[in-house]
């Protein structure tokens, strides 16, 4: 099953890295939590706010 990933916090950044795309999310404390959805499960990536996305998630 395909799903849309949706990246709605104002300072995270999508990144692309193998086969999966990378989210980057500021905490409170200044650090970063990282997660990674795989990207063939991905078919939609929908940004809201202000994220960051990089030239390699763009293209894929």
């Amino acid at each position: 099953m395909m799903s849309i990933l949706y990246v709605t916090q104002p300072d995270a950044i999508l990144s692309k890295a193998a086969e999966a795309f990378k989210v980057a999310l500021k905490q409170e404390d200044g650090g970063w939590e990282k997660k990674s959805v795989p990207a063939q499960t991905v078919e939609q990536v929908v940004l809201m706010g202000n994220p960051q996305i990089t030239g390699d998630a763009l293209v894929y």
